[in-house]
C-alpha cells in the first residue's frame, strides 16, 4: 500500500523561514520513476495515479504545518508558444490547490525552439508565494 500521507519531519524544529524551491510538477514526476522502478508491479495504475495526484496537495499541506514564515517556489503553468511566440495551450498545474499569496512571478523559457519540437516552445510561469505565520 502505497502511504498517502502529510509529512511531519522538521515540523518539531523552530525555523526562522522555510523555503520551498522545487518545481511542484516534478514531484509526481520523481515519485513516479521511483515507483516504477523499486516497486514495480505491486500497485494498480489507478492506486499510483491516486498517489501521485495527492503528492503536490501532500506538500503544500506540509509547508501550511511550520510555524514560521514559508516561501514557496514554484512553476503555476505551462504554455506553449508557437515559433511567432503565439500561445498554444496553457496547462495550469494547480487549479485545485488553493495557493498561498503570490509575492512575484515570471516567465522561464524552459524549451525554445527547436529543443521541445521544431515548431513549439514551452515557457513556465513560475511563482514565488508566501505563507505567513505567527510566531
Amino acid at each position: 500500500m502505497l502511504i498517502d500521507h502529510v509529512p511531519q519531519k522538521f515540523l518539531d524544529q523552530d525555523w526562522g523561514l522555510v523555503l520551498s524551491v522545487n518545481l511542484m510538477s516534478q514531484l509526481p514526476i520523481h515519485l513516479e520513476k521511483y515507483i516504477q522502478k523499486k516497486l514495480k508491479n505491486k500497485f494498480t495504475d489507478l492506486e499510483i495515479s491516486g498517489y501521485l495526484q495527492n503528492s503536490t496537495r501532500n506538500h503544500l499541506k506540509y509547508l501550511n504545518l511550520f510555524n514560521t514564515t514559508v516561501l514557496m517556489i514554484t512553476d503555476t503553468e505551462v504554455i506553449y508558444c508557437d515559433k511567432n511566440d503565439n500561445v498554444i495551450q496553457i496547462d495550469k498545474n494547480y487549479d485545485h490547490l488553493s495557493l498561498p499569496e503570490k509575492i512575484l512571478s515570471w516567465n522561464w523559457n524552459l524549451a525554445p525552439i527547436p529543443e521541445f519540437q521544431k515548431d513549439v516552445a514551452i515557457k513556465m510561469k513560475v511563482g514565488a508565494f508566501a505563507i505567513k505565520k505567527q510566531k
